[in-house]
Protein backbone atom coordinates (compact mmCIF):
# COMPACT_ATOMS: atom_id res chain seq x y z
CA UNK A 1 0.00 0.00 0.00
CA UNK A 2 2.88 2.38 0.86
CA UNK A 3 4.48 1.79 -2.53
CA UNK A 4 1.10 2.34 -4.14
CA UNK A 5 0.68 5.72 -2.41
CA UNK A 6 4.22 6.74 -3.29
CA UNK A 7 3.60 6.14 -6.97
CA UNK A 8 0.43 8.18 -6.79
CA UNK A 9 2.24 10.97 -4.99
CA UNK A 10 4.80 11.22 -7.78
CA UNK A 11 1.98 11.51 -10.31
CA UNK A 12 0.20 14.08 -8.17
CA UNK A 13 3.21 16.40 -8.11
CA UNK A 14 3.16 16.49 -11.91
CA UNK A 15 -0.47 17.63 -11.82
CA UNK A 16 -0.45 20.08 -8.96
CA UNK A 17 1.31 23.07 -10.49
CA UNK A 18 -0.24 26.51 -10.29
CA UNK A 19 -1.82 26.20 -13.73
CA UNK A 20 -3.40 22.77 -13.29
CA UNK A 21 -7.10 22.16 -13.05
CA UNK A 22 -6.54 20.70 -9.60
CA UNK A 23 -4.79 23.83 -8.31
CA UNK A 24 -7.32 26.16 -9.87
CA UNK A 25 -10.19 24.23 -8.34
CA UNK A 26 -8.63 24.46 -4.91
CA UNK A 27 -8.39 20.68 -4.66
CA UNK A 28 -4.60 20.64 -4.66
CA UNK A 29 -3.88 23.84 -2.83
CA UNK A 30 -0.14 24.32 -2.77
CA UNK A 31 0.41 20.56 -2.58
CA UNK A 32 2.35 20.59 0.69
CA UNK A 33 1.63 16.93 1.30
CA UNK A 34 0.09 13.86 -0.22
CA UNK A 35 -3.07 14.39 1.78
CA UNK A 36 -4.04 17.47 -0.21
CA UNK A 37 -3.58 15.96 -3.66
CA UNK A 38 -5.02 13.25 -5.97
CA UNK A 39 -3.04 10.24 -4.61
CA UNK A 40 -5.90 9.08 -2.42
CA UNK A 41 -8.58 9.53 -5.09
CA UNK A 42 -8.09 6.35 -7.14
CA UNK A 43 -9.06 4.33 -4.07
CA UNK A 44 -12.62 5.45 -4.80
CA UNK A 45 -14.41 7.59 -7.33
CA UNK A 46 -14.67 10.50 -4.90
CA UNK A 47 -13.78 13.91 -6.30
CA UNK A 48 -13.22 12.37 -9.74
CA UNK A 49 -16.95 12.92 -10.16
CA UNK A 50 -16.33 16.67 -10.21
CA UNK A 51 -12.83 17.07 -11.58
CA UNK A 52 -10.96 15.80 -14.61
CA UNK A 53 -7.60 14.18 -14.06
CA UNK A 54 -5.25 15.43 -16.75
CA UNK A 55 -2.36 13.01 -16.43
CA UNK A 56 -2.34 9.60 -14.79
CA UNK A 57 0.16 8.06 -17.20
CA UNK A 58 2.45 5.21 -16.15
CA UNK A 59 0.66 4.62 -12.86
CA UNK A 60 0.47 1.23 -11.20
CA UNK A 61 -3.07 1.30 -9.78
CA UNK A 62 -4.54 -2.22 -9.98
CA UNK A 63 -7.83 -3.04 -8.28
CA UNK A 64 -8.82 0.63 -8.04
CA UNK A 65 -12.39 1.92 -7.99
CA UNK A 66 -13.25 4.47 -10.68
CA UNK A 67 -16.94 3.59 -10.78
CA UNK A 68 -19.00 6.57 -12.03
CA UNK A 69 -15.82 8.66 -12.32
CA UNK A 70 -15.50 11.40 -14.95
CA UNK A 71 -12.13 11.07 -16.63
CA UNK A 72 -12.90 12.44 -20.08
CA UNK A 73 -9.76 13.22 -22.13
CA UNK A 74 -7.48 12.04 -19.32
CA UNK A 75 -4.12 10.45 -20.10
CA UNK A 76 -4.02 6.88 -18.83
CA UNK A 77 -1.42 5.58 -21.28
CA UNK A 78 0.85 2.78 -20.03
CA UNK A 79 -1.28 2.52 -16.88
CA UNK A 80 -1.80 -0.72 -14.98
CA UNK A 81 -5.52 -0.99 -14.23
CA UNK A 82 -5.69 -4.74 -13.67
CA UNK A 83 -8.98 -5.67 -12.01
CA UNK A 84 -10.05 -2.04 -11.62
CA UNK A 85 -13.70 -1.00 -11.59
CA UNK A 86 -14.46 1.61 -14.27
CA UNK A 87 -18.13 0.74 -14.56
CA UNK A 88 -20.40 3.63 -15.59
CA UNK A 89 -17.37 5.91 -15.85
CA UNK A 90 -17.24 8.83 -18.30
CA UNK A 91 -14.14 8.04 -20.37
CA UNK A 92 -14.77 10.01 -23.57
CA UNK A 93 -11.54 10.57 -25.46
CA UNK A 94 -9.37 9.00 -22.74
CA UNK A 95 -5.89 7.92 -23.84
CA UNK A 96 -5.44 4.23 -22.88
CA UNK A 97 -2.49 3.55 -25.20
CA UNK A 98 -0.57 0.50 -23.97
CA UNK A 99 -2.68 0.42 -20.82
CA UNK A 100 -3.13 -2.93 -19.07
CA UNK A 101 -6.82 -3.56 -18.39
CA UNK A 102 -6.72 -7.28 -17.61
CA UNK A 103 -10.04 -8.29 -15.94
CA UNK A 104 -11.03 -4.64 -15.51
CA UNK A 105 -14.75 -3.85 -15.29
CA UNK A 106 -15.91 -1.31 -17.90
CA UNK A 107 -19.60 -2.22 -17.74
CA UNK A 108 -21.78 0.59 -19.13
CA UNK A 109 -18.80 2.94 -19.33
CA UNK A 110 -18.67 5.61 -22.04
CA UNK A 111 -15.42 5.23 -24.00
CA UNK A 112 -16.55 7.10 -27.10
CA UNK A 113 -13.47 8.17 -29.11
CA UNK A 114 -11.14 6.61 -26.54
CA UNK A 115 -7.66 5.62 -27.72
CA UNK A 116 -6.85 1.99 -26.85
CA UNK A 117 -3.99 1.40 -29.32
CA UNK A 118 -1.74 -1.47 -28.15
CA UNK A 119 -3.77 -1.84 -24.95
CA UNK A 120 -4.36 -5.22 -23.29
CA UNK A 121 -8.01 -5.98 -22.55
CA UNK A 122 -7.63 -9.65 -21.66
CA UNK A 123 -10.88 -10.91 -20.03
CA UNK A 124 -12.05 -7.29 -19.66
CA UNK A 125 -15.77 -6.70 -19.14
CA UNK A 126 -17.07 -4.26 -21.78
CA UNK A 127 -20.72 -5.24 -21.53
CA UNK A 128 -23.04 -2.37 -22.33
CA UNK A 129 -20.16 0.03 -22.92
CA UNK A 130 -20.34 2.80 -25.51
CA UNK A 131 -17.24 2.49 -27.68
CA UNK A 132 -18.35 4.65 -30.60
CA UNK A 133 -15.29 5.72 -32.66
CA UNK A 134 -12.93 4.09 -30.14
CA UNK A 135 -9.55 3.06 -31.53
CA UNK A 136 -8.62 -0.59 -30.81
CA UNK A 137 -5.80 -0.75 -33.35
CA UNK A 138 -3.35 -3.53 -32.39
CA UNK A 139 -5.25 -4.08 -29.15
CA UNK A 140 -5.42 -7.52 -27.50
CA UNK A 141 -9.05 -8.38 -26.73
CA UNK A 142 -8.74 -12.03 -25.73
CA UNK A 143 -11.72 -13.24 -23.74
CA UNK A 144 -13.31 -9.79 -23.46
CA UNK A 145 -17.03 -9.68 -22.69
CA UNK A 146 -18.67 -7.35 -25.25
CA UNK A 147 -22.35 -8.13 -24.62
CA UNK A 148 -24.48 -5.20 -25.85
CA UNK A 149 -21.42 -3.00 -26.36
CA UNK A 150 -21.59 -0.40 -29.13
CA UNK A 151 -18.65 -0.50 -31.56
CA UNK A 152 -20.13 1.74 -34.26
CA UNK A 153 -17.34 3.49 -36.23
CA UNK A 154 -14.73 1.81 -34.02
CA UNK A 155 -11.30 0.89 -35.41
CA UNK A 156 -10.15 -2.72 -34.87
CA UNK A 157 -7.35 -2.59 -37.44
CA UNK A 158 -4.86 -5.38 -36.72
CA UNK A 159 -6.36 -6.06 -33.30
CA UNK A 160 -5.83 -9.62 -32.07
CA UNK A 161 -7.90 -12.39 -30.49
CA UNK A 162 -11.23 -10.87 -31.53
CA UNK A 163 -12.57 -14.37 -32.13
CA UNK A 164 -12.35 -15.12 -28.41
CA UNK A 165 -14.60 -12.23 -27.39
CA UNK A 166 -17.95 -13.26 -25.97
CA UNK A 167 -21.40 -11.74 -26.27
CA UNK A 168 -23.48 -10.02 -28.93
CA UNK A 169 -22.33 -6.48 -29.77
CA UNK A 170 -23.30 -3.72 -32.18
CA UNK A 171 -21.31 -2.38 -35.14
CA UNK A 172 -21.98 -0.56 -38.40
CA UNK A 173 -20.64 -0.17 -41.91
CA UNK A 174 -17.92 2.22 -40.70
CA UNK A 175 -16.47 -0.22 -38.12
CA UNK A 176 -12.99 -1.14 -39.36
CA UNK A 177 -11.82 -4.77 -39.14
CA UNK A 178 -8.82 -4.35 -41.47
CA UNK A 179 -6.03 -6.82 -40.75
CA UNK A 180 -8.25 -9.14 -38.73
CA UNK A 181 -10.10 -12.34 -39.63
CA UNK A 182 -13.05 -11.42 -37.46
CA UNK A 183 -16.50 -11.78 -39.02
CA UNK A 184 -19.08 -9.88 -36.92
CA UNK A 185 -21.99 -11.54 -38.70
CA UNK A 186 -20.70 -15.01 -37.84
CA UNK A 187 -20.43 -14.01 -34.19
CA UNK A 188 -23.97 -12.69 -34.09
CA UNK A 189 -23.14 -9.00 -33.92
CA UNK A 190 -25.90 -6.62 -35.01
CA UNK A 191 -25.25 -4.18 -37.85
CA UNK A 192 -26.58 -0.78 -36.75
CA UNK A 193 -26.10 0.94 -40.13
CA UNK A 194 -29.38 2.88 -40.46
CA UNK A 195 -29.93 1.99 -44.11
CA UNK A 196 -28.14 -0.71 -46.05
CA UNK A 197 -28.78 -2.66 -49.24
CA UNK A 198 -28.13 -6.29 -50.16
CA UNK A 199 -26.70 -5.59 -53.61
CA UNK A 200 -25.37 -2.71 -55.67
CA UNK A 201 -26.69 -3.80 -59.09
CA UNK A 202 -29.66 -5.48 -60.80
CA UNK A 203 -29.69 -7.07 -64.26
CA UNK A 204 -32.23 -5.64 -66.70
CA UNK A 205 -32.38 -8.87 -68.70
CA UNK A 206 -32.60 -11.29 -65.76
CA UNK A 207 -34.35 -9.04 -63.26
CA UNK A 208 -33.60 -9.19 -59.57
CA UNK A 209 -34.06 -7.73 -56.14
CA UNK A 210 -32.39 -5.21 -53.88
CA UNK A 211 -33.28 -5.84 -50.25
CA UNK A 212 -33.13 -2.97 -47.77
CA UNK A 213 -32.49 -3.15 -44.03
CA UNK A 214 -33.61 -0.24 -41.87
CA UNK A 215 -32.24 0.13 -38.35
CA UNK A 216 -32.95 2.87 -35.81
CA UNK A 217 -32.24 0.96 -32.61
CA UNK A 218 -29.02 2.70 -31.54
CA UNK A 219 -28.12 5.09 -30.15
CA UNK A 220 -31.70 6.24 -29.61
CA UNK A 221 -34.35 3.58 -30.05
CA UNK A 222 -37.12 4.63 -32.43
CA UNK A 223 -39.47 1.74 -31.87
CA UNK A 224 -42.66 1.63 -33.91
CA UNK A 225 -41.80 4.73 -35.91
CA UNK A 226 -43.44 5.10 -39.31
CA UNK A 227 -41.10 5.24 -42.32
CA UNK A 228 -41.35 5.92 -46.05
CA UNK A 229 -38.74 5.01 -48.67
CA UNK A 230 -38.42 7.36 -51.64
CA UNK A 231 -36.34 7.13 -54.80
CA UNK A 232 -34.59 9.28 -57.38
CA UNK A 233 -33.04 8.64 -60.79
CA UNK A 234 -31.16 11.96 -60.91
CA UNK A 235 -28.94 11.81 -57.86
CA UNK A 236 -28.68 12.85 -54.24
CA UNK A 237 -27.55 16.48 -54.43
CA UNK A 238 -28.79 19.07 -53.67
CA UNK A 239 -31.63 16.92 -52.35
CA UNK A 240 -34.93 18.07 -50.91
CA UNK A 241 -34.85 20.56 -48.06
CA UNK A 242 -37.79 20.14 -45.70
CA UNK A 243 -36.58 22.89 -43.37
CA UNK A 244 -35.19 22.59 -39.87
CA UNK A 245 -31.91 21.08 -41.17
CA UNK A 246 -33.86 18.13 -42.59
CA UNK A 247 -32.56 17.40 -46.10
CA UNK A 248 -33.61 14.23 -47.89
CA UNK A 249 -30.63 13.21 -50.10
CA UNK A 250 -32.77 12.66 -53.22
CA UNK A 251 -33.53 14.95 -56.13
CA UNK A 252 -37.13 15.43 -57.17
CA UNK A 253 -37.89 13.80 -60.53
CA UNK A 254 -40.41 11.45 -62.16
CA UNK A 255 -39.11 8.46 -60.23
CA UNK A 256 -39.38 10.32 -56.93
CA UNK A 257 -42.95 11.20 -57.83
CA UNK A 258 -43.67 7.53 -58.50
CA UNK A 259 -42.39 6.43 -55.07
CA UNK A 260 -44.37 9.27 -53.53
CA UNK A 261 -47.69 8.42 -55.15
CA UNK A 262 -47.36 4.64 -55.50
CA UNK A 263 -45.34 3.31 -52.54
CA UNK A 264 -47.40 0.11 -52.64
CA UNK A 265 -46.78 -0.61 -56.32
CA UNK A 266 -45.92 -4.19 -57.26
CA UNK A 267 -42.17 -3.60 -57.56
CA UNK A 268 -42.07 -2.29 -54.00
CA UNK A 269 -42.47 -4.24 -50.78
CA UNK A 270 -42.27 -2.49 -47.44
CA UNK A 271 -41.56 0.95 -48.90
CA UNK A 272 -44.17 2.39 -46.54
CA UNK A 273 -44.41 0.82 -43.12
CA UNK A 274 -43.63 0.82 -39.41
CA UNK A 275 -40.40 -0.17 -37.68
CA UNK A 276 -40.71 -2.95 -35.13
CA UNK A 277 -40.12 -2.71 -31.40
CA UNK A 278 -36.36 -2.95 -31.94
CA UNK A 279 -36.36 -0.11 -34.45
CA UNK A 280 -35.84 -2.44 -37.40
CA UNK A 281 -37.55 -2.83 -40.76
CA UNK A 282 -37.07 -4.43 -44.16
CA UNK A 283 -38.12 -3.56 -47.70
CA UNK A 284 -37.50 -4.89 -51.20
CA UNK A 285 -37.21 -3.44 -54.71
CA UNK A 286 -38.06 -6.12 -57.29
CA UNK A 287 -37.45 -5.56 -61.00
CA UNK A 288 -38.89 -8.10 -63.46
CA UNK A 289 -36.78 -9.62 -66.25
CA UNK A 290 -36.76 -8.27 -69.78
CA UNK A 291 -36.58 -4.55 -69.03
CA UNK A 292 -35.47 -2.05 -71.68
CA UNK A 293 -31.71 -2.51 -72.25
CA UNK A 294 -31.44 1.22 -72.94
CA UNK A 295 -31.74 1.69 -69.17
CA UNK A 296 -28.33 0.08 -68.70
CA UNK A 297 -26.01 2.39 -66.79
CA UNK A 298 -28.86 4.13 -64.97
CA UNK A 299 -28.48 4.40 -61.20
CA UNK A 300 -31.44 4.53 -58.86
CA UNK A 301 -31.08 6.06 -55.42
CA UNK A 302 -33.23 5.40 -52.37
CA UNK A 303 -33.47 6.92 -48.90
CA UNK A 304 -36.12 7.02 -46.21
CA UNK A 305 -37.73 9.35 -43.73
CA UNK A 306 -39.00 8.23 -40.33
CA UNK A 307 -41.18 9.84 -37.73
CA UNK A 308 -43.10 9.10 -34.59
CA UNK A 309 -46.09 10.71 -36.28
CA UNK A 310 -46.67 11.91 -39.84
CA UNK A 311 -46.75 14.41 -41.53
CA UNK A 312 -43.54 15.62 -39.84
CA UNK A 313 -40.15 14.07 -40.64
CA UNK A 314 -37.87 13.55 -37.62
CA UNK A 315 -35.23 11.34 -39.21
CA UNK A 316 -33.72 11.19 -42.71
CA UNK A 317 -31.38 8.37 -43.79
CA UNK A 318 -28.40 8.45 -46.11
CA UNK A 319 -29.06 7.21 -49.64
CA UNK A 320 -28.14 3.81 -51.05
CA UNK A 321 -27.85 3.12 -54.77
CA UNK A 322 -28.43 0.36 -57.31
CA UNK A 323 -26.93 0.27 -60.80
CA UNK A 324 -29.01 -1.15 -63.64
CA UNK A 325 -26.79 -3.42 -65.75
CA UNK A 326 -27.51 -5.38 -68.97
Amino acid sequence: METFRTLLAVAALSMCDSSSAWAQSGTCGSCPSVGFCPPTLPLGAGPFEDHRCENLAVLQIPDSNFSFAQLSKANLSNTNLVGSDLSNAMLIGVDFRKAFLHQANLTDANLSRANLIDAVLFETNLSGANLYSANFSKTILAGANVSNANFSNANFAFATDLHSMTGMAYYDSTTNFTGTVFDPVRFGWIDTTPFRASTSSISLSAGGQQEFSLYLGLPDLKANWAYWIFGSATGTSPGLDFGGDVVLPLNYDAYFQFTLTKPLAGIYSGFLGVLDGAGEGTATLTLPPGLDPLLAGQTLYHAYVATAMFPGFEYVSDAVSVLLVP
